[in-house]
C-alpha cells in the first residue's frame, strides 16, 4: 500500500507541477504579446531615428552648399577687382582706339564681359552685357567699374550663370565623394526643370549608385518594380512642403539586388535642386530582428529558471517574476535608446570624417598638421590634470579644427605663396563653416566651441570674435598654442620653418599677449622634450601639389614657367632645394609686335609656343621662363656658352621679320629679390648693349 506521506508528496508534486504548467503557459502567451509589443515599439523608434539621420545628412549638405556659395562670391569679387587693375595697367600703355579690341581679346577666355562708356554713350561692349539675368534668384552678377580717364569708364562683370555654374560643379563634386560606413548609403541630386512633371521634368546631377546616368533627363512616369511612381511622389511632396519622406524599390549599390528603400528629399530652391538620401528597409528590419532575437533568447533562458522557482515558491514567485520582467524590459529600452544615440553620433562623425578626408586629400599639409596638433594638445591637457573625457574632447576637436576648409576654394587653400588681404579674409571663414557643421550636432557642441576659437588670442586681438582671457576655456587656449607651435615648425613652400627652440622662445615672448600664461608655463617644458617636430613638406607629394604649381607657376601659352616662379627661386635659391642658379640669359624677341600686327595675335601666340619648345630642347638642363610678354629667360646652375647666330638659326628666324637680342649676366653680380628688380637689370644691360653698338658704328665711320 501507498503510505499517506507518499500520497501527499505525489499530490503536492502534481499540484505544484500543474500550477507551474498553467503559470508557464500563461507566461508564454504573455511573453509573446510582450515581444510583439516590443518589436512594434523598437521598429517605430528605429525608423524614426533613421529618418532623422537621413534628414540630418541632407541638412549637412545644404549647409555646405550655402557656405560654398558665400565663399565663391567673395572669390569672384576678388578675381574681378584684380582683373580690373590689370586691365587699367594694360590699357594705359595703348592708344584709345585699340582699347575695345584689346578688351575683347583679353577677356574672351575668362568669361568676363565688359562695357566701355564715353561721354557720347557706349563705346563698345560684350554682346548681351546689358541683358537682365533671371536664371536664379536672389543671386546676381558680379560687377566692377573704373574711371580710366576723364572720358572713359570701364565696367566688367561675371555673369550670374558663370558663378553659379562654378558653385554647382564644386558642390556636386563634394556630394559625389561623400562616403559612409554603410556602402549602400549615398546622396543624390536632381535638378527640376519643369515642376508640372512629365518627361524630361528633371536632370540628374549626382548619383553615385548610377554614375552613368548623370546628365540624363528623368520622367515622373518612371515606375519601380512594384508599379510605384517615385519621381512623381517626390515631386508632389516637394511642391507641397519643400521636403518629403517616401518609399520605393531600387537596386542596392553593393549587390545590385532590388530592395525597398526609405528616402528623404529636400528642395534647395535657388538651384531647383532636389537633394536626397535614403536607407534600405531590409537593413532596418535586420537590425530590429537582431534586437528582438536577443530579447527572445534572454526570455528563453529565464523560462528554465522560472520553472524551478515556480515549483518552489508558487504564487509568491508569480509576483516576483512580474516585477523582474518589468525591470528587464525597462532596462532593455534604456539600453536600446543609448545604442540609438551612439549610432546617431557615429553616423554624424562618419559624415564629418568624409569631409575631413576630402580636406586632407586637397592639401597634404593638413593631415600631418592636425594629427600633430591633436597629440601636442593631449599631452598638455594630461599634464594639466584634465579628465579622460575632456582630453578625448580636446583631441577630437583638434583633429577636426580645420574641417571648415572644405568650403575654402582650391585656388586659395592650395596657393603656394602668401595670401592677399581678400584671400586671407576668405580663408578665415573656415572657422564659422566648421562651427556650423559641428554645432548642429548636439554631442559635438563642446568640440565646435573649442574649434571655433583656435585663431583667437589671449589679449583679444584674434578672430573671428575677438575673445580674450577667461572668455574662452583653457582647452581653447591649449589648441591656440599648439596650432601656432606646429605652424611655426612646419616648412611650407612660401617660407622656411623655425627651429623648435626658436618657436618656443617666440611663444614664451608672446605669453600674456597671444598665449595664455598658464598654458605656456606647462607647454614649454613638454614641447621642448619632443625629439621630432613637423616633417619637412614634400612639395610635389601628390597630384594636388603638382597641379598647384602648374596653376600658379606655369605660363598657359608656352608651358614654360612664369615670373612668379622666378621670384620664388630668387627667394629660396640654394636654401630650399640645395641648388644655386648662377648663369642667366635673356633672349629678347625684336620686332615681335610687327609679327602680331601683320599676321595677327594667334600667329604670334603660335610662334611664341614654338620658340619656347625649341629653347626647352636646346637648354635641357636649364629652367626657362617666359617674361615681359615676348621674351624668354634661361636660368642655369652652370655657365652656358651661347652664340646669337647659332640660336637665330635654331629658332628658324633668318627669313622672318623678327630677330633676337641676347643678353647674359651672372646672378651673383646682382642682388635681386623680385621680378621688378630683374627688369631694372635688363634695362641696364640693354642700354649698355646699345652704347657698345653705337661706339662700334662710330669707330667704323
Amino acid at each position: 500500500m501507498i503510505s499517506p506521506l507518499v500520497k501527499k508528496v505525489v499530490l503536492l508534486t502534481v499540484t505544484v507541477m500543474c500550477f507551474a504548467f498553467v503559470v508557464i503557459m500563461l507566461f508564454g502567451n504573455s511573453e509573446k504579446r510582450l515581444i510583439a509589443k516590443q518589436q512594434k515599439v523598437i521598429t517605430e523608434r528605429v525608423y524614426q531615428v533613421k529618418k532623422e539621420q537621413i534628414a540630418d545628412i541632407v541638412n549637412s549638405v545644404q549647409i555646405t552648399l550655402e557656405t560654398a556659395i558665400q565663399s565663391s562670391y567673395l572669390l569672384y569679387e576678388n578675381l574681378l577687382n584684380t582683373r580690373l587693375i590689370q586691365l587699367n595697367q594694360k590699357l594705359a600703355k595703348l592708344p584709345e582706339q585699340q582699347w575695345c579690341g584689346t578688351l575683347a581679346s583679353y577677356l574672351v577666355h575668362e568669361k568676363i564681359e565688359f562695357k566701355l562708356n564715353n561721354a557720347q554713350g557706349v563705346a563698345c561692349l560684350t554682346s548681351g552685357f546689358d541683358s537682365s539675368e533671371t536664371t536664379i534668384q536672389p543671386f546676381k552678377a558680379i560687377t566692377a567699374s573704373k574711371q580710366l580717364n576723364d572720358d572713359l569708364v570701364l565696367t566688367i562683370k561675371y555673369q550670374q550663370k558663370t558663378v553659379i555654374a562654378f558653385v554647382k560643379t564644386r558642390v556636386a563634386h563634394l556630394i559625389r565623394n561623400l562616403r559612409f560606413e554603410n556602402s549602400d548609403i549615398y546622396v543624390w541630386v536632381n535638378e527640376v526643370i519643369n515642376f508640372d512633371g512629365g518627361d524630361n521634368y528633371a536632370k540628374r546631377i549626382v548619383h553615385p549608385n548610377l554614375p552613368e546616368t548623370e546628365g540624363q533627363f528623368l520622367s515622373t512616369n518612371t515606375q519601380d518594380i512594384k508599379g510605384n511612381l517615385p519621381y512623381l511622389e517626390e515631386l508632389n511632396g516637394i511642391k507641397a512642403h519643400g521636403n518629403i519622406y517616401f518609399s520605393y524599390y531600387f537596386k542596392k549599390k553593393t549587390t545590385n539586388i532590388i530592395k525597398k528603400k526609405l528616402a528623404y528629399a529636400q528642395l534647395y530652391q535657388p538651384f531647383n535642386w532636389i537633394i536626397a538620401t535614403g536607407i534600405y528597409t531590409d537593413d532596418i528590419d535586420a537590425f530590429v530582428n537582431h534586437e528582438i532575437q536577443i530579447i527572445a533568447d534572454e526570455h528563453t533562458q529565464q523560462n528554465y529558471i522560472l520553472i524551478v522557482i515556480t515549483m518552489l515558491l508558487s504564487c509568491l514567485l508569480i509576483f516576483l517574476l512580474f516585477k523582474f520582467e518589468q525591470r528587464a524590459i525597462s532596462f532593455k529600452e534604456k539600453q536600446l535608446n543609448l545604442e540609438h544615440k551612439e549610432l546617431e553620433l557615429k553616423n554624424y562623425k562618419q559624415v564629418l570624417s568624409s569631409m575631413l578626408e576630402l580636406v586632407e586629400r586637397r592639401d597634404s599639409y593638413t593631415a600631418g598638421h592636425t594629427k600633430r596638433v591633436a597629440r601636442y594638445a593631449s599631452m598638455i591637457a594630461k599634464k594639466m590634470g584634465f579628465s579622460k573625457e575632456d582630453i578625448a574632447i580636446l583631441y577630437e576637436a583638434a583633429i577636426m579644427h580645420d574641417i571648415g576648409k572644405i568650403s575654402t576654394p582650391d585656388t586659395i587653400l592650395l596657393k603656394p605663396g602668401k595670401l592677399t588681404k581678400q584671400e586671407y579674409k576668405i580663408i578665415q571663414n573656415h572657422l564659422e563653416s566648421g562651427y556650423a557643421m559641428l554645432s548642429s550636432i548636439e554631442a559635438l557642441k563642446p568640440h565646435a566651441e573649442i574649434m571655433r576659437n583656435h585663431h583667437e588670442r589671449y589679449d583679444g586681438k584674434g578672430y573671428p570674435r575677438g575673445l580674450k582671457g577667461d572668455e574662452m576655456s583653457i582647452m581653447s587656449h591649449i589648441l591656440i598654442l599648439v596650432d601656432a607651435f606646429d605652424a611655426m615648425t612646419s616648412k611650407r613652400i612660401y617660407r622656411n620653418n623655425k627651429t623648435k627652440e626658436d618657436a618656443l622662445a617666440e611663444i614664451s615672448s608672446l605669453s600674456g599677449s597671444q598665449f595664455c600664461p598658464e598654458v605656456v608655463k606647462v607647454a614649454i617644458p613638454l614641447l621642448s622634450r619632443i625629439k621630432k617636430v613637423a616633417h619637412e613638406h614634400d612639395y610635389l607629394s601628390n597630384e594636388y601639389e603638382q597641379a598647384r604649381l602648374a596653376y600658379y607657376y606655369k605660363d598657359s601659352l608656352t608651358g614654360l614657367f612664369n615670373y612668379r616662379y622666378f621670384e620664388h627661386i630668387l627667394s629660396f635659391n640654394h636654401e630650399l632645394y640645395g641648388l644655386q642658379y648662377k648663369c642667366c640669359y635673356l633672349v629678347s624677341l625684336v620686332n615681335f609686335h610687327q609679327l602680331n600686327k601683320q599676321q595677327g595675335w594667334l600667329a604670334g601666340d603660335k610662334e611664341l609656343a614654338s620658340i619656347g619648345a625649341t629653347l626647352t630642347r636646346y637648354f635641357p638642363d636649364a629652367i626657362i621662363f617666359r617674361v615681359f610678354g615676348d621674351d624668354f629667360l634661361v636660368l642655369s646652375e652652370k655657365h652656358i656658352d651661347v652664340e646669337k647666330s647659332e640660336l637665330t638659326q635654331l629658332l628658324e628666324l633668318d627669313d622672318k621679320i623678327i630677330d633676337i637680342a641676347l643678353y647674359h649676366f651672372n646672378i651673383d653680380q646682382f642682388k635681386m629679390n623680385n621680378f621688378e628688380e630683374l627688369g631694372h637689370i635688363m634695362d641696364k644691360l640693354i642700354d649698355e648693349s646699345k652704347n657698345q653698338n653705337a661706339d662700334a658704328e662710330l669707330i667704323k665711320s
